[in-house]
C-alpha cells in the first residue's frame, strides 16, 4: 500500500474518531437537558458519569434528529415521570420507522403548563447555546423547530425582541409575558403597550371562567393585576391597573 493511500485511511479514520466524539458529546449534553426538567438524585459524580455513559451506549446509534424528537415527544407526553434510556431509546427507533424528519412543533397544541416549560426553559436555553460553538447547530435547530427564526427580520439575538413579535402577532406565549415583571420590562423597553396584552389576558380570564367558575376567575385575575401592578412600582412605572397605593414618604 503506498504512503498516500495509508495517509488517506489515516485521515478518515481520524474525522470519524472526531465525528463520533462529537455526536458523543452532543448526545450527553442533549440527555443533560431533558433531565434537567425532572427530579434530580444526589448521586455521586462516578455514579452520574457512569449514568451518562449508559444514556451514550442506548443512544449513540442514532441520529441527532431521531433523538432530539425522542427527547421531546417524551417530555410533552411524560412532563413527571424521569425517562430512562430505554424509553428514549424506544422512541428514537419509532422515529426511525417512520422515516422521516420531526415536524415543527406546534405550540398551539400544548397546554398552558408545557408551553411555560417551553418559554422559560427550553426555548432560552436554545438561545444561550447559539453562543457555544459546539451547542450552536443543536440550539439553532431546536429554535427551528419551534418557528423561532421564521421571522428573521426580527431575531438579533435578542429573545426580548423575538417574544415581543409574537405577541403583536397573537401568537402563543407563556403567562409570564402576560402579567408580571417580564411583561413590564417587555413595555418599558418600548417594545410592546398594555393593548397588545388585552386580548391574552381576555383569553386567560375566559378560560380560568370555563374551568372553575366566574368567581375563581375574579379571583385570579385580581392576584394577576396586583402581581402587575408591584411589577410596574419595582420598574418604576405607573401601575397600569391601580391595585394598590403605595404609602407617600413621611
Amino acid at each position: 500500500m503506498s504512503d498516500e493511500m495509508e495517509n488517506l485511511q489515516a485521515q478518515k479514520s481520524q474525522n470519524g474518531q472526531q465525528h463520533a466524539g462529537q455526536h458523543v458529546s452532543w448526545i450527553a449534553g442533549r440527555v443533560q437537558v431533558l433531565l434537567s426538567h425532572y427530579f434530580q438524585p444526589d448521586n455521586p459524580t462516578d455514579v452520574v458519569e457512569a449514568a451518562i455513559g449508559d444514556w451514550i451506549e442506548a443512544l449513540s446509534p442514532f441520529s441527532q434528529p431521531a433523538i432530539d424528537n425522542a427527547c421531546r415527544r417524551y417530555l410533552h407526553n411524560q412532563p413527571r415521570r424521569r425517562p430512562t434510556p430505554g424509553d428514549i431509546r424506544a422512541a428514537a427507533q419509532a422515529f426511525g420507522k417512520n422515516g422521516s424528519e420531526a415536524k415543527n412543533g406546534a405550540k398551539a397544541e400544548l397546554t398552558r403548563d408545557d408551553l411555560h416549560i417551553l418559554e422559560t426553559k427550553i426555548l432560552p436555553t436554545a438561545r444561550r447555546w447559539l453562543g457555544i460553538p459546539d451547542l450552536a447547530d443543536h440550539g439553532r435547530k431546536t429554535l427551528e423547530y419551534w418557528g423561532e427564526f421564521e421571522h428573521k427580520s426580527e431575531w438579533t439575538l435578542n429573545p426580548e425582541n423575538l417574544t415581543a413579535g409574537r405577541i403583536k402577532r397573537g401568537e402563543a406565549v407563556g403567562d409570564n409575558y402576560i402579567f408580571g415583571r417580564t411583561a413590564v420590562d417587555l413595555i418599558k423597553a418600548n417594545l410592546i403597550t398594555e393593548n397588545d396584552l388585552k386580548p391574552y389576558r381576555s383569553a386567560m380570564f375566559f378560560q380560568d371562567k370555563d374551568v372553575s367558575g366566574e368567581e375563581v376567575a375574579r379571583q385570579r385575575e385580581h392576584a394577576r393585576r396586583v402581581k402587575h401592578d408591584a411589577a410596574c412600582e419595582s420598574a418604576g412605572v405607573p401601575q397600569h391597573f391601580k391595585t394598590f397605593q403605595v404609602e407617600a414618604a413621611g
